[in-house]
């Protein structure tokens, strides 16, 4: 995988990042604490929520979600909590133990000069890391975003670590946990009626923010701003994808490779406007071991901004930049 230069948006504006020794790959971390990230450091954003069907802790009365944590280049990273609750989080190598809170964790925060964690460390390529949002207070729920902060792009993948059963057939997906009732989800192709009748109460929303920028990449027909993001599901079936953002949005769903000389060569689903909004709602039958590229786009020529993209479907969604 060729590692090209990127570019991401931060609150000092667009910034671009080189992808090479430059950034220090085994610094120790405390001095980034002092000195803070550099300033062209890529930027990478979780958002979810604890809500009454959270994970609990079987001896404290808190709700919690683990993550799964992935990084692609050696080096020291911040993860970095947003929220109106008053968050507390932690990081472990491997796999966590709601059990044993102590076993393979790596560093852990509460209030960092606010009520909310963040967290520093040295996280290595190829490991799997595990990070856990909960709060310091006793039943609390409410919304949260991560924000990590290193050399590159961090992939998180929300993990159900307590009795979770998934039953997978060529018909249906039932997904049970020990809060939530058991909910059928059928794998039905005429994906159509989902937008008259909305997704299943019990469909999994996976969520991903990025920019157009001025350094993003640009049609060559258009001259438009673009982002290309490859998705990945592990369950087959049907999935929405819908943005949100202050710009006029434009989505295109691609079966493997994206070519933005022939953007009709491998397209799936494309949408402008869906009903009431300016915004994109692709809505596709998807199956798992499939590669697919989402490209977002606008409707205006050079139109930059933030955007976000949330999924509903019978499975978490992994959308890697």
């Amino acid at each position: 995988m060729i590692m090209p230069s990127v570019t991401e948006t931060t609150s000092e504006g667009s910034v671009e990042f080189e992808q090479s020794t430059d950034y220090p790959e085994n610094t120790q971390y405390p001095d980034w604490e002092i000195t803070g990230f550099p300033e062209n450091s890529i930027l990478s954003y979780y958002s979810s929520a604890l809500t009454l069907s959270s994970e609990r802790y079987s001896n404290q009365n808190k709700y919690y979600e683990a993550i799964e944590v992935i990084v692609y280049i050696t080096g020291s990273y911040s993860v970095t909590s947003t929220s109106n609750m008053d968050t507390f989080g932690y990081l472990y190598t491997g796999q966590f133990n709601p059990s044993n809170q102590n076993l393979n964790m790596l560093t852990y925060n509460d209030d960092s000069g606010s009520n909310q964690f963040r967290l520093i460390a040295d996280l290595e390529a190829g490991v799997t890391y595990t990070l856990v949002v909960t709060t310091f207070g006793s039943d609390v729920r409410g919304a949260f975003t991560v924000i990590a902060r290193g050399p590159t792009y961090v992939n998180f993948l929300p993990r159900n670590v307590a009795d979770t059963t998934m039953i997978m057939s060529s018909e249906t997906t039932t997904i049970a946990t020990s809060t939530e009732a058991i909910v059928e989800f059928e794998q039905s192709t005429e994906y159509p009626n989902w937008e008259i009748t909305g997704f299943p109460e019990g469909s999994i929303s996976t969520s991903y923010s990025g920019a157009l920028t001025l350094n993003s990449e640009r049609n060559p027909n258009s001259g438009k701003y673009y982002k290309e993001i490859s998705v990945i599901v592990y369950t087959t079936g049907v999935y929405s994808f819908t943005s949100s953002s202050s710009m006029d949005t434009f989505g295109y769903l691609f079966t493997g490779i994206f070519y933005p000389s022939d953007p009709s060569l491998n397209l799936i689903t494309s949408n402008d406007d869906y009903p009431g909004s300016d915004q994109f709602r692709l809505i596709a039958y998807l199956e798992a071991g499939v590669s697919y590229k989402l490209v977002v786009t606008t409707f205006p020529i050079d139109t930059t901004g933030p955007f976000s993209i949330t999924t509903l479907g019978p499975d978490r969604v992994s959308f890697l930049p």
